[in-house]
C-alpha cells in the first residue's frame, strides 16, 4: 500500500494510472473471490474514494475512470457510484472529471434499467446529477453542457434518440430557472443545444414557462423565441414559424412596456409574413392594436408598416380590422412632426380598411393547429385574444345584443380587456340600437377607467363623421360632453360644440344642453356654458331659446347654486319677458330656479316673494300656477318657523293657495292642495279657509248638504274645526283625494307627537274622540265617521274619503276608541268595507274592539266549503296585507284556520284557473315574509308560519316559476332554521324534487342573506350531490347562478380558500375509481369562471355547466383574470397555486390535469412562482 500511496502522490500520470489500476484489480479480485461482498468495506476501495479530495486533478480524474469501470463490471451499482461522486462535488477541485464520469454512468444506467417511457432522474427525487453539479458549482455549466452534447450525440442510436428525454430535467432547470444563479451564457448555450436537436415538444414546454414580467426575463425570453424562429426559418418549417408569430408580437408588447426597441422583432415578423402565403392575420391584428395603444411615437412608423404588410398579405376579418382602426384613431387628433410619416401610413391604412371589400366576416384562426394550441397560455394577451376570436365566431346579428348585455355586467377588468374589440364592433356597426349598446359599455369603461376617455373621443368623432342616422348622431353628440373628464379632451369637445352652437335651428339649443352636460362633468367648463348662455339670451328672442335657457339655468341653480349671482339677471329677464302663453314653460322653469336658490339659502324667500308677488298674484297660466304651487310647497323648508317674516309670508301664500283650491281647474286645485299638505295645521288659521268651507250656524252633522255663508260667531273651536269636513264636502270631486291627503298629512304630524299613555285605557275603550284637543284632525274626522247613520242622508263620498284617511298606515296607531261603529261603516259600500277592515287591522294590537271586528272576518274561513266565494269578495287580500299586524294581535286558534284554508286552496288550484290563484299564492308568501320579519309577532304564530313553510317544501316544485314567491317567505326565517329544514341529514328520505328545492333555497340564501360566509351554506349539498350524478348538473347550474350574483363580494376569495382546503382533505379519502373528486373540480371551475366574469363573454353560458371541455378551456383564463385583482394577487393566488400543483399531480383524467397545469402556467408571473418554481417544474 505504501507503494500505491507513493505513486498516487508522485504527480506522474503514468505512475498514478498504474496505482489506480492496481487498486481496481485488488477490489475486483476481492469482490469476485467473495472475500467481501460489500465493496464499500474493502480497504482499497476506501483508499480509492478518499483520494477524491486530492489536490491533484490527475488522481481524481483516474479515480473517476475507475469508478465507471467498477460499474461496468457490475462490482458496484450506478446509484452507489453516482452517490459517491455527488458526495464529493462540494469538496473536490475537479468537478470536470466528476461531470464526465456522471455522463458515462447515466448512459450505463439507461442501458441497464430505463425504458423509453420511464426515465430515472427528475428535477427533485432522484435529482439529475448534472443539476446537483450546477447547484454546487456555478462555473461547471460549460462542462455540463459539453457532457449533455456528448449524450445527445452518443453513437448508440437508442441513447441518441432518447437523449432529450433523458436530459429533459437539466434543460428545464437551466432554461426555466427564474433565479440569477445561472449565467446568461449557460442559458443561451443550453437553448442552442436544444435547438440543434429534434426537441420540439420540450422547446414548446420550456417556452410556456418563460416570462416577460420584468426587464431581464423579457430579454431572455425574446432571445429564446428569436433563436427558435431563426432556426425554424432556416429549416423552412412553416408550421412552427406561423405558431411563433403571436409570441413574437406579444414579446413586442412587453418590449414597449419595458422601454426596449422592438424593431428587430418586428422585422423578424415581417420576414415570416413575406415568406409564407395564405395566412390569416386576425390575432396579429389584435396584438398589433394593443401595441399601437402603448407605442411611443419613435416606433409607430415600424409598427404601422407591419400593419400595412398584414393587411396586404394576409386574410383579415372586418371586425379585427376595425379594432386596428380604433387603436390608430387615438393618434389622429394630435399631428406631430415626429410622427408625420407614421400618421401618413395611418391615414392610408384607415382608407384602405374602409374602401377594400376583400375583408371576411368569418373570424377563422389558422393558428389553432396543434403547435399553436399548445402555446396559447404563453402570454395573457394571446390567451385573451385567442378566446375572443372564438367568441366573435359565435356572434350573430340576432344574438349580439344579448351578448353585450351580459358583457356589460362583467367586472371592469374584463370589460377593459375587451375595450379594443368593443371599439372595433362600434366602428363596424351600422345599426343604431347596436351602436348605442356598444357605446354604453365603452362609456361604462370610461367612467371607471378615466384615462380611456382619450381613446373614446376619437372613436366618437370618427363615428360622427361617418353616420347619417339622426338618432345615432344625437346619441353620439350626447356622449361627447361625457368625455371632458380628462383635460386633453376639453378643447376638441368645445370646438365641436361651438360648431353646433353657431349653426341655425334646433342644433344651437341642443349645443347649449350639451354645454350643460359638459359643465356637469368638469366645473372648469363653466366658462363655455356661461358664454353660450349669455349669447343665446341676448341675441335669440324665440320662445324655444327662452325655454332652453330657463332649463339650463334651473339645472345650474340646482347643481351649482354658487353661480346664482351671475344668473339672477337672466332669471329676471325670463320672468319679465315671458308673459304670454308661449312663455309659460320658461316662466315655470324660472320659478323652479328660484326655488332651488332658496333651498340652498343663496337668496331669501321673503325678499324674493316681495318682488314676485305683484306679478304672480295675477297669474292665469295653468302650468305657471301649478309650478307656483310647487314653489309654495317648498316654503316651509326654507324659513325659520318662529320668525315674523315666516308668519307674514305664510299668510300671504296660503291665501293664494286656498284661492287656487276653489278654482274650477282641477289641475290647479290639486297642485294647491299638495302644497297646503306641506304646511303645519298650526300655520293655517281656520278663518283663512274659503267661505264655502267655513262652519255655518245653520249647519248640522245630520244635514251635510246645507250651506250658508254666515260667519260663525261665539262658536266652540270644536265646531269651527268641522270646516275640514266641509272642505271635503265642497271641494271639486276630482280632487277629493288630494283634499284627503291634506288631512292625512296633518294627522301624520299629530300622531308623531303622541306618547304611549294615550293608548292605555284600563277601564275600557272610549266611545268617542272628544278627549282629543279641539283642533285635532283625528277628532274631527273620527267624530264625523262615528256619527254616520245609515238611516239618515249623508254624503257617501265624504264618508268613504274619511275612512280612507283613517285607513292610511301612520307612523303610530290612531288613539284608542271603541271601533264598533266600523260595523255600520262597512255597510256603506264595498270600498267602505275594505277601508273599515283595514282600520280594524291597523288597530287590532291595541284595541279589543278592532280585534273582535277582524276576528269576525277570520271566522268566515273556519270552513273551506264556501272558500271560493269568500276569496271573490277580496277581504282576504286586506287580511294578508296586514298579516304582520294580525300575527302580533291574534291568538293562534283565531288565525290558523284562515291561514290553512287560503294557502291550501291556493296550492291545490294553482294551475287550474286564469292565474288568480298564482297571484293569491304570491300575496300569501309575501305576507308570510313580512310577518316573519316582525320581531313582535306571537311566538306560537311564528312557529305555525315556520312549520307551514317547512311542510310546504315537500309539496311544491321550485323549479317552476309559479312557486318562486315561496322563496321570499323562506328567506324571512332564521338562517339556522333554513339550513335545518333544507338539510338532507334530518330528512327521513331524500326525494329528488325536495333535494332540488333545497338546492334552490340554499342558493337564494347564499345570494340574499347578509351572513358572514354565505357561500358556505352550499357546502353541505355539494358534499351530498358529489355522490349523486343525477343532480350534479342541476347543482352546478345553481352554483353558477350564485357565483355570478356574488362575484363582486370580497368574501368570494375567502370561500375559495375554504373550498380548496376542504377538497385537499377529501383527496386522500377518495380512491381512483371514485368520481366525486371530479364534481368538486367542476364546482371549483364554475366558481372561478364566474368570479372572473369569463362566463360573460361566451354566448352559450349553459355550456359552462354542460361541457367539461368548455370549463377546462376557460378555467386557466379565468385564473389569469383573477390574478390581476390586487386582493387576489396578494392573498389568494399563492395558496391557489399550491393547490393547482397538487391537483395536476393527482390521479385525475387528463383533461382536468391539463386544466390545472395550464392554470399554473397562466400564473407564472406571480411573485410566488419565484419561490416555488422548482417544485412546480419538477412535476412537468
Amino acid at each position: 500500500m505504501d507503494v500505491i500511496e507513493y505513486k498516487l502522490t508522485s504527480k506522474n500520470p503514468v505512475l498514478i494510472s498504474h496505482a489506480v489500476s492496481r487498486l481496481y484489480e485488488i477490489i475486483k479480485e476481492k469482490y469476485k473471490n467473495g472475500t467481501s461482498k460489500d465493496v464499500t468495506k474493502i480497504p482499497e476501495y476506501k483508499l480509492l474514494i478518499s483520494k477524491f479530495e486530492s489536490k491533484d486533478k490527475i488522481v481524481t480524474t483516474s479515480i473517476c475512470q475507475v469508478l465507471v469501470k467498477l460499474v461496468e463490471n457490475e462490482i458496484i451499482s450506478v446509484t452507489t457510484a453516482l452517490c459517491t461522486l455527488i458526495s464529493y462535488v462540494s469538496s473536490t477541485n475537479n468537478y470536470v472529471a466528476i461531470t464526465v464520469s456522471m455522463s458515462h454512468l447515466i448512459i450505463l444506467d439507461f442501458k441497464l434499467h430505463a425504458t423509453e417511457d420511464n426515465y430515472l432522474y427528475t428535477l427533485t427525487m432522484p435529482q439529475f446529477p448534472f443539476i446537483t453539479i450546477l447547484k454546487e458549482e456555478k462555473n461547471s455549466w460549460r462542462t455540463v453542457l459539453d457532457q449533455m452534447h456528448f449524450i445527445m450525440n452518443y453513437p448508440d442510436e437508442q441513447i441518441k434518440e432518447n437523449s432529450i428525454k433523458i436530459l429533459r430535467p437539466v434543460f428545464i432547470f437551466i432554461l426555466c430557472n427564474p433565479s440569477s444563479a445561472l449565467s446568461d451564457g449557460c442559458k443561451e448555450k443550453a437553448w442552442q443545444l436544444l435547438k440543434s436537436s429534434n426537441a420540439l415538444e420540450l422547446q414548446i414546454e420550456i417556452l410556456l414557462w418563460l416570462r416577460t414580467n420584468d426587464v431581464d426575463t423579457c430579454l431572455e425570453t425574446y432571445y429564446k423565441i428569436f433563436g427558435f424562429t431563426m432556426v425554424s426559418l432556416s429549416k423552412n418549417d412553416k408550421d412552427i414559424c406561423i405558431a411563433l408569430l403571436p409570441l413574437l408580437l406579444s414579446v413586442c408588447i412587453s418590449f414597449l412596456e419595458h422601454g426596449f426597441d422592438p424593431v428587430v422583432n418586428l422585422d423578424t415578423i415581417s420576414t415570416i409574413i413575406n415568406k409564407y402565403d395564405n395566412l390569416s392575420g386576425n390575432i396579429l391584428l389584435a396584438l398589433m392594436s394593443e401595441m399601437i395603444v402603448i407605442c411611443p411615437g419613435y416606433y409607430l412608423f415600424n409598427v404601422l408598416q407591419l400593419c400595412e404588410l398584414v393587411l396586404n398579405k394576409m386574410s383579415c376579418n372586418i371586425t379585427l380590422i376595425n379594432v386596428l382602426i380604433a387603436s390608430i384613431l387615438k393618434w389622429m387628433p394630435y399631428p406631430s412632426v415626429l410622427c408625420a410619416e407614421a400618421l401618413a401610413i395611418a391615414n392610408a391604412l384607415i382608407n384602405k380598411a374602409v374602401t377594400e371589400v376583400k375583408w371576411t366576416k368569418e373570424v377563422n384562426n389558422p393558428l389553432s393547429e396543434e403547435i399553436f394550441a399548445k402555446l396559447i397560455h404563453f402570454d395573457p394577451h394571446i390567451q385573451f385574444y385567442t378566446e375572443s376570436i372564438d367568441v366573435l365566431n359565435t356572434i350573430t346579428e340576432s344574438n349580439i345584443l344579448l351578448w353585450l348585455k351580459t358583457l356589460s355586467k362583467s367586472p371592469i377588468d374584463l370589460r377593459y380587456k375587451y375595450r379594443l374589440i368593443l371599439s372595433g364592433l362600434f366602428l363596424q356597426s351600422e345599426d343604431v340600437i347596436l351602436t348605442k349598446a356598444i357605446c354604453d359599455i365603452l362609456m361604462q369603461i370610461t367612467k371607471e377607467v378615466i384615462i380611456f376617455a382619450s381613446h373614446m373621443l376619437p372613436l366618437i368623432m370618427h363615428k360622427l363623421s361617418k353616420s347619417r342616422d339622426p338618432d345615432e348622431l344625437k346619441y353620439l353628440l350626447l356622449t361627447l360632453p361625457e368625455l371632458v373628464i380628462i383635460k386633453e379632451n376639453v378643447p376638441i369637445v368645445n370646438r365641436t360644440l361651438q360648431t353646433l352652437f353657431h349653426s341655425e335651428g334646433p342644433l344651437k339649443y341642443f349645443a347649449l344642453e350639451l354645454y350643460l352636460t359638459m359643465n356637469d362633468r368638469d366645473p372648469r367648463c363653466y366658462r363655455y356654458l356661461s358664454s353660450a348662455l349669455m349669447e343665446t339670451s341676448q341675441n335669440d328672442k324665440s320662445w324655444y331659446a327662452d325655454v332652453t335657457c330657463a332649463k339650463v339655468i334651473k339645472h345650474i341653480c340646482e347643481e351649482r347654486p354658487e353661480c346664482a349671482e351671475e344668473l339672477a339677471p337672466l332669471i329676471s329677464q325670463i320672468l319679465n319677458k315671458c308673459g304670454d302663453t308661449n312663455g309659460s314653460a320658461a316662466t315655470a322653469l324660472a320659478l323652479k330656479s328660484i326655488s332651488a336658490l332658496c333651498r340652498s339659502s343663496v337668496i331669501s324667500i321673503a325678499s324674493v316673494w316681495k318682488v314676485l308677488a305683484p306679478k304672480m298674484k295675477k297669474e292665469k297660466r295653468t302650468i305657471v300656477m301649478k309650478t307656483l304651487c310647487e314653489f309654495f310647497g317648498d316654503i316651509p323648508f326654507f324659513l325659520n318657523k318662529n320668525s315674523i317674516a315666516y308668519d307674514t309670508l305664510i299668510t300671504d301664500v296660503l291665501e293664494i293657495l286656498w284661492s287656487y283650491v276653489i278654482q274650477n281647474n282641477p289641475e290647479i286645485s290639486e297642485a294647491a292642495l299638495k302644497a297646503i299638505a306641506m304646511y303645519r295645521i298650526e300655520d293655517i288659521p281656520l278663518k283663512m279657509l274659503p267661505d264655502d268651507f267655513q262652519y255655518s250656524t245653520t249647519t248640522s252633522q245630520s244635514d251635510t248638504s246645507a250651506s250658508s255663508n254666515t260667519k260663525p260667531v261665539n262658536i266652540s273651536p270644536a265646531l269651527l274645526n268641522t270646516c275640514w269636513i266641509k272642505m271635503l264636502e265642497k271641494v271639486n270631486k276630482m280632487v277629493l283625494n288630494a283634499a284627503g291627503n291634506v288631512l292625512i298629512s296633518f294627522i301624520t304630524n299629530e300622531v308623531k307627537n303622541f306618547r304611549s299613555g294615550i293608548y292605555n285605557w284600563p277601564h275600557g275603550e272610549p266611545n268617542n274622540f272628544k278627549y282629543l284637543p279641539e283642533r285635532s284632525i283625528i277628532r274631527v274626522v273620527g267624530e264625523h265617521v262615528r256619527r254616520i247613520d245609515g238611516t239618515k242622508p249623508f254624503n257617501e263620498n265624504v264618508a268613504i274619503e274619511c275612512l280612507r284617511i283613517f285607513a292610511f298606515k301612520y307612523p303610530k296607531p290612531l288613539p284608542n276608541i271603541n271601533w264598533n261603529f266600523l260595523h255600520k261603516t262597512s255597510e256603506i259600500s264595498h270600498k267602505a268595507k275594505e277601508y273599515s277592515l283595514t282600520i280594524a287591522c291597523h288597530h287590532s294590537v291595541i284595541s279589543s274592539s278592532a280585534r273582535n271586528f277582524v276576528e269576525h272576518y277570520l271566522s268566515m274561513f273556519e270552513s273551506d266549503k264556501n272558500i271560493k266565494d269568500l276569496l271573490e269578495s277580496k277581504e282576504h287580500e286586506i287580511l294578508y296585507s296586514n298579516l304582520e299586524i294580525l300575527c302580533e294581535a291574534m291568538q293562534i286558534q283565531k288565525i290558523k284556520p284562515f291561514l290553512d284554508v287560503t294557502l291550501s286552496y291556493a296550492v291545490i288550484n294553482l294551475f287550474s284557473d286564469d292565474g288568480t290563484n298564482v297571484i293569491l299564492f304570491k300575496n300569501i308568501m309575501h305576507s308570510y315574509a313580512r310577518a316573519l320579519k316582525n320581531e313582535k309577532i306571537n311566538d306560537a304564530i311564528r312557529t305555525l308560519l315556520s312549520t307551514t313553510l317547512s311542510n310546504l317544501l315537500d309539496e311544491i316544485d321550485l323549479t317552476q316559476d309559479y312557486y318562486k314567491p315561496y322563496i321570499s317567505a323562506i328567506l324571512a326565517l332564521p338562517v339556522e332554521y333554513i339550513e335545518r329544514m333544507t338539510s338532507p341529514d334530518v330528512w327521513w328520505e331524500t326525494p329528488l324534487k325536495k333535494l332540488k328545492n333545497a338546492v334552490i333555497i340554499r342558493a337564494e340564501l347564499a345570494i340574499n342573506n347578509d351572513i358572514e360566509m354565505p357561500l358556505n351554506c352550499m357546502n353541505e349539498l355539494i358534499d351530498l350531490v358529489s355522490a349523486l350524478p343525477s343532480v350534479q348538473l342541476y347543482l352546478l347550474q345553481e352554483v353558477q347562478r350564485v357565483q355570478t350574483e356574488v362575484k363582486f363580494k370580497m368574501y368570494t376569495s375567502d370561500w375559495v380558500i375554504d373550498f380548496l382546503n376542504r377538497v385537499q382533505v377529501i383527496i386522500p379519502e377518495i380512491s381512483e375509481e371514485d368520481q366525486r373528486i371530479l364534481f368538486y373540480c367542476d364546482v371549483f371551475f364554475v366558481s372561478i369562471i364566474c368570479f372572473s366574469g369569463m362566463d360573460c363573454i361566451i354566448m352559450d353560458t349553459y355550456s359552462i355547466i354542460s361541457s367539461q371541455h368548455v370549463r377546462a378551456r376557460l378555467f386557466p383564463k379565468a385564473m389569469a383574470m383573477l390574478a390581476d385583482i390586487q386582493y387576489w394577487k396578494d392573498n389568494i393566488i399563492p395558496q391557489v397555486m399550491e393547490w393547482l400543483h397538487l391537483m395536476r399531480t393527482s390521479p385525475l383524467p387528463e383533461l382536468y390535469k391539463s386544466a390545472f397545469h395550464n392554470s399554473l402556467i397562466s400564473l407564472k408571473h406571480h411573485p410566488h412562482y419565484n419561490k416555488n418554481w422548482f417544485t412546480y417544474l419538477s412535476s412537468i
